[in-house]
């Protein structure tokens, strides 16, 4: 699943899902530096899309502190 760490795969399998090609969009942006903007319709994921980002960062490589204010 598109380097996902494997507490999100295994999150989107139990739930029968999978990420949305926008979501993934948006996580290869944030992984590249890359600001972005997404519009899409209500109900296809977005607020998943712009936290998909955080919720990685902070499984691969967990600080302490403060990480994401929203």
């Amino acid at each position: 699943m598109a380097d996902l760490p494997q507490p999100l795969t295994g999150w989107f399998a139990a739930k029968g899902w999978g990420p949305r090609g926008h979501q993934l969009d948006m996580l290869e942006a944030a992984r590249s530096g890359r600001n972005a903007l997404l519009v899409a319709p209500t109900g296809s994921g977005k607020t998943l899309a712009g936290f998909l980002p955080t919720l990685v960062e902070l499984i691969e490589a967990s600080q302490d502190g403060l990480h994401t204010l929203y």
